[in-house]
């Protein structure tokens, strides 16, 4: 069937349709190769997602079920939770080429998918991550979900919050960052620090 037919299907969460894919390659030339190396005083930058990023579908199909009208619940204007929720994800691709073709390395790369803001803990060194502030302006779905009842643990553990990217870097370098996301059409957020 159609999407739209699918989407007026009833389902329990255990047999509901879930789509993903994922993409993997190889790092080439290797000195863009990035191994973590964090330290004191580096700055947190975030770079902005599109959407759940094919994080939390079994929490968003429990969701969109319990919903007066589902999937095509009204949570935007001019936007359903099945459209929020289907949000192609956001590629990073072009800044990161751009980000190489400037020369620039970051201290580490770390993508939100699969644990949010937990993902930041990446190096198991003796840090704390202080994020000092966020981007107000993101996407729809999240704070429906945060109205809908979502626990905030849940929030910021099972989604991005917004943020799909986030990079650690030195302090004289997220005026550059931030140029590289105008350049590439990304928005590029100062987060905090190490």
């Amino acid at each position: 069937p159609g999407l739209k037919a699918l989407l007026e299907m009833t389902f329990s969460p255990d047999d509901a349709p879930v789509f993903a894919f994922a993409a993997n390659g190889i790092i080439c030339p290797p000195d863009r190769e990035i191994v973590p190396r964090v330290r004191a005083g580096a700055q947190i930058v975030g770079v902005t997602s599109s959407g759940p990023h094919a994080n939390g579908y079994s929490l968003l199909i429990r969701r969109g079920l319990t919903l007066p009208n589902q999937f095509f619940e009204e949570i935007a204007p001019g936007r359903t939770f099945g459209e929020a929720a289907l949000a192609p994800t956001r590629s990073y691709v072009d800044f990161m080429e751009r980000m190489f073709r400037c020369s620039f390395r970051p201290l580490a790369v770390i993508p939100a998918t699969g644990g949010g803001l937990g993902k930041l803990a990446v190096d198991r060194g003796p840090f704390t991550y202080v994020i000092e502030r966020w981007p107000e302006n993101i996407p729809p779905i999240f704070p429906f979900l945060r109205r809908d009842g979502l626990s905030p643990v849940d929030c910021l553990s099972t989604f991005n919050w917004g943020i799909g990217l986030y990079l650690i870097v030195e302090e004289n370098c997220v005026d550059t960052l931030i140029t590289i996301g105008e350049a590439t059409r990304h928005r590029v957020y100062h987060l905090g620090h190490v």
